[in-house]
């Protein structure tokens, strides 16, 4: 099961105001479409069914965010390989 973010928009914005901080937070999203989801059972299922679309919610600042995030994983990854090169 996966939650549909651009459904929940709301819900996430009444519980940020009503813990206080809702005024601190970025509350724009542009809702994207991810494509076909099949889910993590469709391989064993053994029978033809129709994906989900599935849609998330993302803003600037999300994605600069994944952007460090992913040069981060590339990094450490550099690093590790580089490590194991050298004690072996």
């Amino acid at each position: 099961a996966h939650w549909s973010q651009d459904k929940i928009i709301n819900t996430a914005r009444k519980i940020a105001n009503d813990m206080g901080f809702l005024e601190r937070i970025n509350t724009d999203f542009e809702k994207k479409e991810y494509g076909e989801f099949f889910g993590g059972y469709y391989g064993q299922l053994g029978k033809n069914i129709q994906p989900d679309n599935i849609y998330y919610l993302t803003n600037e600042i999300i994605e600069k965010l994944i952007g460090t995030i992913g040069y981060l994983f590339f990094f450490i990854n550099k690093l590790y390989n580089l490590y194991h090169r050298l004690i072996q």
